[in-house]
């Protein structure tokens, strides 16, 4: 009798590839697993939505080379599903063209009374996004939630710049606080406009923004040079525009920076040192802050490093 397969089975899958890639490196069973568990999804059938979530959600959680994610994300993205159906929305992932278009003043405001809080900026974002109809977060997605996350941890908060560590651990912390917010009542989009008005008033109205949002201006696809050109409201806004140069300075010594680059980055700001933590409990645990980073995780200073204008600031690249 032929085996059906369920998640449980294809995440224990996962964890035996990636068991064998931390004792046997670069080994030539790597490759024939990573095959034919992708050849078993690509094959497999009577998908629902909650097993779909779980296994991406494993896939993004996984300790797995991000080649090997991709491989095994593509298999479940080649998954046959009906047209237009929302199963293949979730599928897919939704995308958000500008996540910072929809995060409404009330949020802000909520978000920047306790900006070094990870947890309760989290779960303000994650529930925005649930509210959205948002079922299956991209990656990109995620990363420009983190951003906003960054953006009130250091630049509201004062605290250290965090290091790659301590940011793909604030990442994946997102994830999970994402995982247990209450989804939202009704389906969502496949693609979310940058102006939440193009999806019409009612729909607005319905997810609890209305008279709240700020519309784009029609020059908002370019980013605004200044801190100065945001609205007061919207202080993440221009940060979020451009997540390809998002958080460059929270990584001064990247390679991604040419060397003229990083001797312009100023030394980081006198901090008391926190531990970093490793685990992010989700939105039902009591919110409390989260110190993010460690002395030994921050950027060595560099003296007489000019300092920086503030449109600058908002000029980083990410990073995970």
């Amino acid at each position: 009798m032929t085996h059906q397969w369920k998640v449980a089975d294809y995440i224990q899958e996962m964890n035996h590839l990636e068991k064998l890639i931390q004792q046997h490196p670069g080994g030539p069973l790597i490759q024939t697993m990573t095959v034919s568990l992708c050849t078993k999804l690509k094959s497999s059938s009577n998908w629902t939505s909650q097993a779909i979530l779980e296994m991406v959600q494993k896939i993004q959680d996984s300790g797995l080379p991000d080649d090997k994610k991709k491989a095994i994300q593509d298999a479940m993205d080649a998954i046959g599903l009906n047209e237009g159906s929302h199963l293949q929305v979730v599928m897919a992932g939704q995308h958000i063209e500008g996540f910072s278009n929809y995060i409404s003043k009330k949020d802000w405001s909520r978000m920047e009374e306790a900006p070094k809080n990870t947890v309760h900026t989290m779960s303000i974002l994650a529930q925005r996004l649930r509210a959205m109809g948002v079922a299956s977060m991209k990656e990109a997605t995620k990363k420009q939630a983190t951003s906003v996350v960054l953006y009130l941890l250091v630049h509201k908060g004062g605290e250290l710049q965090p290091g790659p560590d301590a940011r793909k651990r604030l990442a994946n912390g997102f994830g999970t606080v994402f995982a247990g917010a209450t989804p939202g009542a009704m389906p969502g989009m496949s693609k979310y406009p940058a102006n939440p008005m193009e999806l019409g008033s009612q729909w607005v109205i319905l997810r609890g923004t209305h008279n709240d949002l700020r519309t784009p201006s029609p020059s908002s696809s370019s980013m605004p040079s200044t801190l100065a050109q945001q609205p007061q409201a919207f202080p993440g806004e221009a940060m979020l525009a451009s997540l390809t140069n998002l958080l460059t300075t929270f990584v001064p010594h990247s390679p991604l920076l040419g060397a003229n680059q990083q001797k312009a980055l100023p030394a980081p700001a006198a901090s008391p040192a926190h531990p970093v933590p490793k685990n992010i409990p989700t939105p039902q645990t009591s919110p409390a802050p989260l110190p993010l980073v460690s002395k030994a995780e921050t950027a060595p200073s560099a003296e007489g490093a000019p300092e920086i204008a503030p449109e600058a600031m908002l000029s980083i690249s990410y990073f995970i």
